[in-house]
């Protein structure tokens, strides 16, 4: 039977060697720590003991997660494992298939936005149609080559249609109407950046254009 230990302020001092002494003893060993990421990562090194890391914001909301889950170096069982599916589609699952390209002749304005966060740039930009309107959505998205954020750009003609902004986890979600050329569009913002971040781009839009009332 496996034999699992958790070890609180275990990435240094009488904490890590106690974890240590619990590793050689057979234990899976997990091991917390508050704020000290450098000793954390310098202990991982020294042991190959698994860390995950939690970023809090204030309130203790989660913005991000690294963890690993499992490692187990030449293990037979992994080569067994690795020749079988992992995940079974359920009879729901439908399969996904790539929009085909639109022309030019039929794309929206190249909208934008005149504001991201320094070392962010765009990686990829592509229209797609619309589900709810007969109008084509607008997708870019940004990297700093760690973290990404998505920025979606969409016609609307409804006036009763709001925006709102929400944090998912570290998942930052915000909408905002804007006025382009007499006409409204809703531009979306989806990442893990923080909200006032998304607020900001959001509201961006192509200089000089006021976001509308929600």
């Amino acid at each position: 039977m496996n034999r699992v230990a958790l070890v609180t302020g275990g990435t240094r001092g009488l904490g890590a060697a106690i974890a240590l002494a619990l590793q050689s003893e057979g234990y899976r060993v997990a091991v917390v720590y508050r704020s000290n990421a450098t000793a954390a990562h310098v202990f991982h090194e020294a042991t190959a003991i698994p860390l995950k890391t939690l970023l809090l914001n204030e309130q203790g909301q989660l913005l991000e997660r690294f963890q690993f889950v499992q490692f187990q170096p030449d293990s037979d069982n992994n080569l067994q494992v690795s020749k079988k599916p992992l995940m079974m589609p359920s009879a729901d699952c439908q399969t996904v298939s790539a929009v085909a390209a639109m022309p030019d002749a039929e794309l929206d304005v190249d909208w934008s936005v005149s504001w991201v966060p320094p070392g962010f740039s765009l990686i990829n930009s592509h229209y797609r149609p619309s589900e709810d309107s007969e109008s084509n959505v607008l997708t870019q998205v940004y990297s700093d080559g760690l973290a990404h954020f998505s920025i979606f750009f969409e016609r609307i003609d409804s006036p009763d249609a709001e925006g709102g902004r929400r944090l998912l986890g570290p998942t930052s979600v915000v909408s905002r109407k804007v006025t382009v050329d007499q006409q409204q569009v809703m531009v979306t913002v989806v990442g893990e950046i923080p909200l006032g971040t998304a607020e900001r781009i959001a509201v961006s839009m192509q200089t000089g254009q006021e976001p509308s009332d929600d």
